[in-house]
Order: C-alpha cells, then sequence, then structure tokens
C-alpha cells in the first residue's frame, strides 16, 4: 500500500527522523515536510495526502492544536490526522483522543509507534500509542470509536 504523507514538526531533526522510518523500510511517500502552521495548511492543501503527521503545538498556528485539526480537514477532508506531541495532561490528550484525529502518539514512544498509527490512520482506523493509552488507562480516561 503506497501511503502519501505530509509530515509537519518545527523541529527539522523530528521531521527528518519521522522522514526515514516512514520511507526507507515502509516504502511510503513523504510528500512534503512544514515547519509552521501556515506552511502545513498550504501542503497538505496542495497535495491532499493520504495522511498528515503533525506536531500538536505549531509556531503560527492561529488557536490550538484542535483548531489546527480542523483547519486541517477543513482544507483536506480525506487526509487523516496523526498527531505526534510530547503533551502529557491526561485531560488534554483525552480530549485529542476524542478528536477527529485518527491518531496520536507520544514523542516519548518508539518510532514504531508512529508508523503504526499511519498505517490505521491510512485503513481508516483509530490508533493510539502506548504511552498515551498508558495515561488515558492510569487516570481512568476513555476515547471514543474512530472518527466519522
Amino acid at each position: 500500500m503506497s501511503i502519501r504523507i505530509v509530515i509537519a514538526d518545527d523541529h527539522p531533526i523530528v521531521c527528518w527522523g519521522l522522514h526515514k522510518e516512514l520511507t526507507q523500510p515502509h516504502g511510503y511517500k513523504v510528500v512534503a515536510h512544514a515547519h509552521d502552521s501556515k506552511e502545513l495548511t498550504e501542503r497538505a492543501y496542495k497535495y491532499q495526502p493520504d495522511v498528515i503527521v503533525t506536531d500538536y503545538y505549531m509556531p503560527g498556528a492561529k488557536a490550538n492544536g484542535l483548531e489546527m485539526v480542523r483547519e486541517l480537514i477543513s482544507v483536506c477532508p480525506k487526509s487523516r490526522i496523526v498527531i505526534f506531541t510530547m503533551l502529557s495532561s491526561p485531560n488534554l490528550l483525552a480530549t485529542l483522543a476524542r478528536s477527529d484525529a485518527y491518531g496520536l502518539v507520544s514523542k516519548g514512544d518508539e518510532l514504531r509507534e508512529v508508523v503504526a498509527a499511519v498505517q490505521a490512520a491510512a485503513r481508516g482506523e483509530r490508533y493510539l500509542g502506548k504511552t498515551i493509552r498508558q495515561i488515558l488507562a492510569e487516570n481512568n480516561l476513555e476515547w471514543s470509536a474512530p472518527p466519522k
């Protein structure tokens, strides 16, 4: 399965690491990188990727990451979003897990968690990384069924 991906993070080394992990062993096609929210929206619209892997906090965002997810869905409704984040707030993670994003992975997890999230999102399935699942379980927080 050829999955077309846009990667967004304000740290170039993070983009490079994700790019390498997703392309070399798995053969997915990274069609663009973005380093701020404006670039992300422009490149998502231009390339209409299957999956967008993005940090929750992106420079230049008009609002929070949830608003960014909504904006991305409006400009590329067929793309599925995976959030890659350092967040550790249980309530915020629970809110994100119930959002329209298909995947949520901690930057503290192994890269294979991002690969699994991308694969699940491309199939239209939900994926929460190991650390996120653990935080939600420890705090008795639930997450919803896959987005519509």
